[in-house]
């Protein structure tokens, strides 16, 4: 699947069934996953083991016509928003490790500048009802 986060109200959010209905510029290129699991690991490294499973929410699940829609909870997005420069290649790299990605799927380059484009995104939430989603759009290969 691929994941892209976006940032947008719950209201806007709700009725994207696809990359192309996203009503915002998106955060960054989609990563390709093949479960949630490595978005629960990015909770993890930046807010630690408890913040593990139950930081991923869903917005919508997925319909017929669309593709599931999740948000992490507050504390996690806090903690992306607020990391240092210095910390984001520590996240990166935990990341990476607690995500088991296959070899050669994704590098710790890629990671870090996601981790970057994620903290540049939500430094520019305007709107008190606008929050970091993502779409999980299954792609046929």
């Amino acid at each position: 699947m691929e994941v892209t986060f976006f940032i947008s109200s719950a209201s806007r959010a709700a009725g994207v069934m696809q990359y192309d209905d996203i009503p915002t510029e998106p955060i960054g290129e989609p990563l390709s996953m093949t479960s949630t699991q490595p978005l629960v690991a990015l909770a993890q490294a930046v807010g630690g083991e408890a913040r593990g499973a139950g930081s991923l929410r869903p917005l919508r699940d997925a319909t017929c016509q669309s593709y599931p829609i999740v948000h992490f909870e507050p504390t996690v997005v806090r903690a992306l928003a607020s990391l240092k420069d210095s910390e984001i290649d520590p996240v990166a790299g935990q990341w990476l490790e607690l995500a088991n990605w296959e070899d050669g799927e994704i590098d710790l380059y890629e990671l870090s500048q996601c981790v970057e484009e994620l903290r540049a995104g939500l430094g520019r939430v305007r709107d008190l009802g606008e929050r970091l989603y993502i779409l999980l759009e299954e792609k046929a290969w």
